[in-house]
This record gives C-alpha cells, structure tokens and sequence, in this order.
C-alpha cells in the first residue's frame, strides 16, 4: 500500500513550516505550505489534500474557522491541529468540531511521521472501501436486457469476465450494433424472470 500522500502544512511561523515540510519530504510526501488561512482555504479549493496540518493559532484567524470550513466543504479531509500554547478548552473544541488530533509545539520528526502514517492508512482504507462498495453495487444492482436478445446472449454479455461494468455494455453495444437498454433490477433469484421476458 502507498502511503504517500499530499500534504497541507499552515503555520505563521516559517522556521516551523519548512522543518515540518522537509521533514515530511524527506520520507516522500508531496508537501505545500501556507502561512495564513485565506491562503489555506485558496489551496484547499483548488488542489487534492489528504492530509492537514493547522496551526491553531494563525495571524489572520483562528484555526478552529477553518476547521469548521473544512468540515462543511471537505468532510472526508482529516485535520491535526497543534499548537504551543496548549489549552485544554481549545482542545476538546477542536476534537469536537472533526480535528482527528490535537498536536503540541514543538513536533518530534518521529512522531509527525508516525502520525502521518498513521492517518494516511486511514485515509486510503476508506477511500478502497468506497471504491470497493461502489463496484459491488454497480455489479449486484445492473442487468442488461434488450427485446430481441436469446438468453444465450444476455447470459454471455453478463458473464463475460470484465472489471468494468461500463465496459461490458460497451461490448455489448459493439456486438449486437443496436441500442441496448439497461434496466436496474433488485439482485436475487427474482431477477431471473424479468430476463427471461
């Protein structure tokens, strides 16, 4: 499993910012830093993250804003605060609002690297098992069926091996050179006369 990801660092401080981002880079993540929110937020809206890194405390805004914002328009994208004057408030508020963890300044390089792992582990699980839900849907809820098609015909298009439901169809359109009309249909034996019509 690739465990590299990108990753959004934002911290005022710029000593801070480029040790984290080599740090990082170092171990082959691909890194962008910002030294403000407003410059956060354009990044965010306009490139692929899988991880973030927010400070709590930044010149132009709170951490916490931009966290509630990233919970609104980028749910999935986990957030790690930190912080180096820790309060226990700012804390449980950070946990509560989405932040999957709550960091103290400054950051050992062995523990930013065990927690980005960590995360982007978690990060790309969910995203296989959606994909992986998505297939399984596609192919348990999609039966093809066209009025002049044998069942011979239907049973070889639907059995033939492919990852791809779209190319299935695809292969079918190619051989019977007509339209061909897909019906979604409940998987289960109540299937089998609806194909047999």
């Amino acid at each position: 499993m690739n465990l590299l990801g990108h990753i959004l660092i934002v911290d005022d401080e710029p000593a801070l910012r480029h040790t984290l981002a080599r740090i990082l880079q170092h171990a082959g993540h691909q890194v962008t830093t910002a030294a403000d929110g407003q410059q956060a937020l354009d990044l965010i809206a306009s490139t692929h993250f899988d991880l973030v890194y927010l400070d709590l405390r930044l010149p132009d805004c709170h951490g916490l804003e931009i966290l509630k914002h990233l919970q609104l328009t980028h749910p999935p994208l986990p957030v790690v605060l930190f912080t180096a004057r820790p309060d226990l408030q700012s804390a449980i508020e950070a946990l509560r609002q989405g932040a999957v963890d709550y960091l103290l300044k400054p950051i050992a390089p062995q523990t930013l690297l065990d927690r980005t792992h960590t995360l982007l582990r978690r990060v790309y699980k969910e995203r296989r098992r959606r994909q992986i839900q998505a297939q399984i849907q596609l192919k348990a809820d999609v039966y093809l069926y066209t009025d002049n098609l044998t069942d011979e015909q239907i049973y070889s298009a639907l059995l033939k091996p492919c990852h791809r439901i779209e190319e299935t169809v695809m292969e079918l359109v190619k051989r019977m050179g007509r339209d061909v009309r897909i019906c979604v249909l409940p998987e289960g034996p109540q299937t089998i006369p609806y194909l047999q019509n």
